[in-house]
């Protein structure tokens, strides 16, 4: 069983991991022509000194909601949502893949966002039909293609990405 809880800077070291092991798993792509070597290079300075110093910093910013989830001990997952002014954004949302499909990112989700009073907005790689079927199922829909932010890899091939939108309930 896991349970949610807030963040906390303790958790920065896992959080670094679980986004880098996340990345690697969900992009790699025959399809697309990405290979693991590549996302491997893209994100090896995940989980350096200096970038988990950079997550205690996140933690300690205000206008957000931060959880994981864990099971016992063990951080498996993870959601950051940032309050802006106009609408909340879903900015960080991991689960590693061992434990997805077990109820888990839908518990984080569902507690981050449990009163939008706000639309929320959420980036989706445009290949990844997993995520974009995950969160049509919590009502957010198509909202535009997002050119200007796509991410270049070392090998030159870009993740593209689109917006998706919840309405405010």
């Amino acid at each position: 069983m896991f349970k949610i809880r807030a963040i906390n800077k303790r958790d920065s070291r896992e959080i670094c991991k679980i986004q880098r092991e996340t990345w690697i798993f969900t992009y790699q792509s025959e399809k697309e022509n990405i290979s693991k070597s590549d996302l491997e290079e893209y994100t090896k300075t995940w989980t350096s000194t200096y970038n988990i110093k950079y997550f205690n910093t996140l933690i300690e910013k205000e206008n957000q909601t931060w959880l994981v989830a864990e099971i016992g001990r063990y951080v498996v997952g993870h959601i950051r949502v940032i309050h802006e002014k106009n609408h909340d954004k879903i900015d960080m949302f991991y689960v590693l893949p061992n434990y997805q499909n077990h109820g888990i990112g839908k518990k984080l989700l569902t507690r981050a966002i449990i009163n939008n009073e706000k639309d929320i907005l959420v980036d989706v790689v445009d290949f990844n039909k997993k995520a974009i079927k995950f969160y049509e199922k919590y009502d957010f829909s198509f909202l535009r293609i997002e050119k200007n932010n796509a991410r270049p890899l070392p090998s030159g091939k870009k993740l593209g990405l689109i917006r998706m939108k919840k309405p405010a309930t």
